[in-house]
């Protein structure tokens, strides 16, 4: 069969040789010359976690981080955190947004957290609180004694059914009593208002009480 035949017989009446026609292991890596698959052609939201929905450097004390959600088209975030530090002694906590600078009186949240490190091995566990503890519970915590020892780590965010929060945090921290640990913690909140996004801060964000510093990307991701 003439060439000419066989490339009728794989376009048909496309113009385009058709997904469909082509074996699983047909074009090997070999068979691509380096320059054939260009950017435009891999979208970045295909190789990352999902759409990029926020990213920013905090340097200079700040009260508090919003980050706004998509609801309608995600029910799932992940938040890289850097370089995440904030006044001696406090503690770092997540609330739940209705509506944009609108705060939920009470996530009413339920979980715990466990440690492992500089001479400690941990559990915590904590109920009905208003907000997310994203370092344990709801006694103070530090991530730095002065800005050398710093939080780094992971969090995912879920949206249920039922519009409540789910959350889980990994990451390497220096806590209360300059124990650097690797925790692991999370926690249900069981709130049902629609969520608008999230609120980070330290502590009551009263004097004192700010983030220091912190680099971080957020990504969006349907399931």
């Amino acid at each position: 069969m003439s060439n000419a035949r066989n490339l009728a017989n794989l376009l048909g009446t496309n113009t385009t040789i058709q997904t469909a026609k082509l074996a699983d292991s047909s074009i090997s890596t070999a068979k691509l010359a380096t320059d054939s698959v260009t950017s435009p052609k891999i979208s970045e939201s295909s190789v990352l976690f999902g759409q990029s929905i926020a990213s920013g450097s905090i340097t200079s004390d700040t009260g508090t981080l919003d980050i706004a959600f998509d609801p309608t088209n995600f029910k799932k975030y992940r938040m890289y955190i850097r370089n995440f530090w904030v006044n001696n002694g406090k503690n770092i906590r997540l609330y739940k947004l209705s509506a944009a600078n609108t705060v939920v009186s009470n996530m009413s949240c339920y979980g715990g957290a466990t440690y492992q490190g500089e001479g400690v091995i941990d559990t915590k566990q904590y109920s009905n609180l208003a907000y997310y503890p994203l370092l344990g519970d709801n006694s103070t915590q530090q991530s730095s004694a002065s800005g050398a020892y710093r939080c780094n780590g992971v969090l995912d965010m879920f949206i249920t059914d039922g519009n409540q929060l789910a959350f889980t945090f990994h990451g390497i921290a220096r806590i209360l009593g300059g124990q650097t640990v690797n925790l692991s913690t999370g926690c249900l909140g069981i709130n049902t208002d629609s969520p608008y996004g999230i609120r980070i801060q330290c502590a009551d964000n009263g004097s004192g009480e700010k983030i220091k510093a912190m680099e971080y990307s957020v990504w969006a991701e349907d399931v």
